[in-house]
């Protein structure tokens, strides 16, 4: 009779962990999928109390695989939230997970994430710096869109250093490279909007206006509206500066429209 309860009691403690590392499996997916649910939706408040939540329970599990994407996650979320300092740290924190010597789309990305916080705190050694380790990763791990991504941010780099030909020809190579991926039309969109930005910058503004106008013509067959009012306000700027003031209001007030019926202002 007792050895039947001791055997009883041990299946019954077995299925209890059991369960409650079932429960765990799937509070974890739970709270993973909100907290990338709420960022997607804009609710950063939400999705931060997700991250933690689910964090809390990889760091229970020593579970680093999901540490690093999670720590990336929450790095970006920072980053969309404007605290640049948290955003450095979640990255870092990512990339200590990982080991050394590794070259992985993760590692890549946390170089890409740190490169571009830095080029918004105007540290652009730093961030060209980091742009060519990602560039470098993506291309070894044959990633394309995220080579170009990097790529793009070497060039805003170039930008900001007023070196404008370097700009042209790294965004003029990455359009080449984008153009042979499929369903990469937003990224197209993106690089082309650049090149009219590195003409404005040069104050060659009908040649700005030509490329705006293309990207303009992409985002409105992909329904982006996010970079369709961008594009708006871009070829408003440039008509401004060419003393076209008609055509400048009418594109300024229709990215305006496009925000606010977006909820981007």
């Amino acid at each position: 009779m007792r050895i039947y309860f001791l055997l009883t009691f041990f299946i019954i403690t077995s299925s209890a962990k059991s369960q409650v590392n079932n429960n765990r499996t799937d509070s974890f997916s739970e709270f993973s999928s909100k907290a990338d649910y709420f960022t997607k939706k804009g609710n950063l408040d939400s999705a931060f109390y997700y991250y933690d939540k689910a964090i809390e329970i990889a760091e229970q599990k020593s579970d680093s695989i999901n540490l690093v994407d999670l720590s990336i996650k929450k790095a970006k979320l920072f980053e969309l939230s404007g605290n640049y300092i948290q955003s450095l740290t979640f990255y870092y924190k990512a990339l200590s997970l990982q080991k050394d010597g590794l070259e992985n789309q993760e590692i890549g990305l946390c170089y890409l994430g740190l490169s571009n916080i830095n080029f918004r705190i105007a540290n652009n050694s730093t961030a060209m710096e980091q742009a060519i380790k990602a560039a470098n990763i993506f291309e070894h791990i044959k990633d394309t869109p995220n080579f170009i991504a990097s790529s793009m941010l070497i060039g805003q780099v170039y930008i900001s250093l007023e070196k404008y030909d370097e700009a042209f020809e790294v965004y003029k190579n990455a359009l080449n490279l984008a153009q042979t991926l499929k369903d990469n039309k937003s990224q197209i969109a993106d690089i082309i909007n650049h090149l009219g930005a590195i003409f404005a910058f040069q104050h060659q503004y009908k040649l700005a206006l030509k490329q705006y106008f293309i990207a303009l013509k992409i985002n409105k067959e992909i329904n982006n509206n996010i970079n369709l009012s961008i594009d708006h306000a871009n070829i408003g700027e440039a008509y401004m500066y060419l003393g076209d003031y008609t055509k400048a209001l009418f594109h300024l007030n229709q990215g305006m429209k496009i925000a606010q019926s977006e909820n981007f202002t």
